[in-house]
């Protein structure tokens, strides 16, 4: 077998597993269009050579394509109203945080809040979300300043009774998805900065509204087909290759 063969081999599979990749993480999109504040992953690629990093291309033999890392979208999805005013979205750079039950803390763009029975701000997963106040057991009414601060009405009278901060990333794109439509710090997303929303870059706390999901259904399709076609490509690169590579050693021993 040539080395030529073996290269196209070669460069046919990690066609295929690098298309195979492609399509799991556009099926990925696919399948959160209608959650909350779900932003859309790509699927970055790199060329493998013989050390299997990019090298000299003049000199340095090429050996396919390869998965690199899903890239994640920061572009915002359309603002829909909601019931409640601690049903919230931010409108701009940034992310409400959360407890996890181990302690650690997430982050996210989901924000269909709710009071629980310990009167405590959490997810509709129960967590609770990072915030400096307490929500009083009765309220004739409750509402959020875009600035993330607080109201509640009693006795005809509104009081601040907390505030809620909003953190930012120096690459919100390097953050990994978690469960409960969260996500959590990387390397690559940096430490998060606090800050109050509408104030110094940090995006607004709207009220009574929440953010959709940013997947475009029609651009995730179109996508799908293309990876699709490029897959069945390299199946078709990979069958041909063999087939010539079984007729070359059918006439060597002929």
């Amino acid at each position: 077998m040539t080395t030529t063969a073996l290269t196209a081999l070669h460069v046919s599979v990690s066609a295929m597993l690098a298309r195979q990749f492609e399509m799991d993480v556009i099926s990925n999109n696919l399948a959160n269009v209608n959650t909350t504040g779900y932003k859309p992953s790509r699927a970055d690629f790199q060329e493998l050579f013989v050390e299997g990093v990019p090298d000299n291309r003049s000199t340095t033999p090429y050996r396919g394509t390869g998965p690199g890392v899903t890239r994640r979208s920061t572009l915002p999805g359309a603002l829909a109203p909601a019931s409640s005013p601690l049903e919230m979205a931010i409108e701009g750079d940034g992310f409400f945080a959360v407890t996890q039950p181990d302690g650690t803390t997430a982050y996210t763009r989901d924000g269909r809040f709710l009071q629980d029975g310990a009167n405590q701000l959490v997810t509709v997963t129960g967590q609770p979300v990072v915030w400096d106040g307490a929500l009083p057991q009765e309220a004739e009414a409750l509402h959020v300043n875009v600035d993330g601060t607080v109201m509640a009405r009693a006795n005809g009278q509104w009081t601040q009774v907390g505030a809620i901060a909003v953190f930012r990333f120096d690459n919100p794109g390097g953050l990994l998805a978690a469960d409960d439509n969260l996500l959590v710090v990387s390397e690559a997303s940096g430490d998060p900065a606090q800050g109050v929303g509408g104030q110094n870059g940090f995006g607004r706390i709207i009220s009574g509204a929440t953010e959709n999901s940013a997947i475009d259904y029609a651009e995730e399709v179109t996508s799908m087909i293309l990876a699709q076609r490029a897959y069945t490509m390299s199946i078709k690169a990979f069958q041909q290759t063999d087939e010539m590579m079984g007729m070359a050693n059918r006439l060597r021993s002929g």
